[in-house]
């Protein structure tokens, strides 16, 4: 696969990924905000913070974002174990995360052999 369509590959499952965590986190929303929502807009934060370098085609970052991924993909697993009523949109984080992890992976390989 050509650079170009690695990082579309690579940027859509990150959108996804952002999505899904995003709907999580909205779902949970109150007026005032509590101490757990604000929290779960800072989960997405390093996220969103680091895909411009990715994006630009950044070694360490990309390689900072694999290791970025795995807390969210034990939360998403855990949440999707022992908790029914988050288990669809734990689902869906993991699943992305674990596809964003991958095309992370052969972006990394790409950067290296060329």
């Amino acid at each position: 696969m050509k650079r170009p369509a690695l990082q579309k590959v690579l940027l859509v499952s990150w959108l996804f990924l952002l999505l899904a965590l995003s709907g999580w986190w909205a779902r949970g929303l109150a007026w005032p905000p509590t101490p757990g929502t604000i929290l779960g807009g800072m989960l997405i934060l390093p996220l969103a913070l680091i895909l411009p370098a990715i994006l630009r085609g950044s070694e360490k970052a990309s390689a900072a974002g694999t290791l970025l991924l795995i807390p969210y993909m034990g939360w998403g697993l855990t949440e999707a174990v022992a908790n029914p009523g988050a288990r669809k949109l734990a689902a869906a984080s993991v699943f992305m995360a674990v596809t964003c992890f991958a095309a992370l992976i052969i972006w990394l390989r790409s950067l290296r052999s060329g």
